[in-house]
């Protein structure tokens, strides 16, 4: 019976969802942040098969994705338990709805700074939703090139993060391979996320940034 019992508790622990927190202080990670400096967290939160990440930089927020329609007070629920009360940034990868589905419920209620997106233009009701809602925060959704970069601090005479975008570098027909490809850099330790961009694209990418290569070396890929 404590067999059974044991055998069941460890299924139970396979089988919940989780969500994972990486805490970061410039140059080492998962240290508590000393004096004078903007503490980075990445939060990958669990929205079963899509994504959703919350950044958080000395209390500034940036989300990338939202997860599915159906999972849009979950990720509500998760922003209010860290406090957030306004986003910097809103990044939708692209217009599946495993990616942008939750994105209209969190644009109902927290007011954004920039929003960013590989298109305009989707023919899907998520999608629909998604641009009603930027709309009703009078912003317009930025489609961000090769390079673009901004920074993600809460205290801006501590320093912060940096955020570039890395693509995608042409226009695609398939949707996942518009997928926006960010870069986050916080001291000595960088992320990259990559959305569903597929083979092609990523080739296309890495000719792209041939000339600066380093940009692929990072320490946590999404």
């Amino acid at each position: 019976m404590k067999k059974l019992i044991s055998l069941f508790l460890i299924l139970s622990l396979l089988l919940c969802g989780c969500t994972v927190e990486i805490v970061l202080g410039p140059e080492e990670t998962a240290r508590p942040a000393a004096s004078g400096e903007n503490t980075l967290t990445v939060h990958y939160i669990d929205v079963g098969q899509a994504d959703c990440i919350l950044i958080e930089c000395g209390g500034a927020y940036m989300l990338i994705d939202g997860g599915n329609r159906d999972d849009g007070q979950k990720v509500i629920s998760y922003l209010q338990s860290c406090g957030v009360e306004e986003l910097e940034a809103v990044v939708c990868t692209h217009a599946h709805e495993d990616h942008v589905g939750g994105l209209p419920a969190v644009l109902a209620v927290y007011p954004t700074a920039q929003v960013y997106a590989p298109t305009k233009t989707y023919s899907s009701k998520v999608f629909d939703d998604f641009l009603y809602y930027v709309d009703q925060q009078r912003l317009e959704i930025t489609i961000p090139t090769p390079g673009t970069r901004f920074a993600l601090y809460g205290d801006e005479q501590l320093g912060g993060a940096e955020v570039t975008f890395l693509g995608p570098v042409k226009s695609y027909a398939e949707t996942n391979d518009t997928s926006i490809v960010v870069r986050l850099d916080y001291g000595e330790t960088s992320f990259l996320f990559t959305g569903d961009m597929e083979v092609a694209a990523e080739n296309d990418m890495l000719d792209y940034w041939s000339g600066n290569s380093d940009v692929f070396h990072v320490d946590v890929l999404k």
